[in-house]
């Protein structure tokens, strides 16, 4: 079996759950979790997580002007 790696987005102050305050992803930020989904073989999500994730994914190639975003869906 492989290593299992928690990875989640965290302010300096450690707020992990109050969206309001919750980072805004730039093409930079994109570009590294690109780079690291590249060297996992699978990624595990909550529900929740799912839920937006399952939403936004299966039309960003269209909807998004991101090239970073279109990269993503094609890794």
């Amino acid at each position: 079996m492989g290593e299992i790696i928690i990875t989640m987005p965290m302010s300096l102050d450690g707020v992990v759950s109050q969206e309001e305050r919750r980072m805004t992803l730039s093409d930079e930020i994109l570009e590294d979790y690109l780079s690291y989904y590249k060297t996992v073989d699978a990624l595990i999500v909550g529900g929740n997580t799912y839920e937006g994730l399952a939403q936004y994914w299966p039309n960003a190639g269209a909807s998004s002007d991101s090239s970073i975003e279109r990269a993503v869906l094609h890794s």
